[in-house]
């Protein structure tokens, strides 16, 4: 027990006087996340972000998710939701901490089985969507390449066969080059 705490207690040193290099201009970063949305579906991420400035990031990333909708007397069926996104980040470092508020604008494809579990035709078509998202991630530095954060978000989205609003969480690391 007490060699524990005793590495415990040199690993928390060893973290927080390590130098993050992280935040300069020209840096580059790459993110993965997993995260869940309202309605216990899985989303998967990915986001590309270059920094102009300390605290002016930019960047792309894309948002997969499979969505099930329950129907009518115990029946159900799936909708697919690719979105790809442009946004703005602004970076506030806080020690090891950094948060991003962002947002951005989304761009993608929703495409639904044509078919529920038990057979009944479902009328609603493949179709491009589009809006807007919000979302303020929070980083934890790990070292001088590498990070934890989180990420609750708020989609907006206009032209969809099914839910406009949309909010999730997700979290993920993000290696920094």
């Amino acid at each position: 027990m007490k060699k524990g705490i005793v590495l415990l207690l040199v690993l928390l040193a060893a973290t927080a006087t390590s130098n993050a290099q992280i935040g300069y201009k020209g840096q580059v970063s790459l993110s993965a996340q997993i995260g869940i949305d309202r309605t216990n579906s899985i989303v998967y991420a990915a986001d590309i972000d270059r920094y102009f400035s300390a605290h002016s990031v930019i960047g792309i990333g894309g948002t997969y998710s499979r969505i099930r909708y329950d129907a009518a007397g115990g029946d159900a069926f799936h909708a697919t939701q690719w979105i790809g996104d442009i946004h703005y980040r602004y970076a506030i470092p806080l020690n090891r901490f950094v948060l991003l508020p962002s947002g951005g604008i989304l761009l993608g494809g929703e495409q639904c089985e044509r078919f529920s579990r038990l057979g009944n035709f479902v009328p609603y078509n493949s179709r491009f969507i589009y809006g807007v998202f919000l979302e303020v991630s929070a980083e934890y530095i790990l070292g001088r390449h590498l990070s934890f954060y989180i990420a609750p978000r708020m989609n907006y989205l206009m032209k969809t066969n099914f839910d406009e609003l949309n909010v999730s969480g997700s979290a993920g690391v993000k290696v920094y080059f």
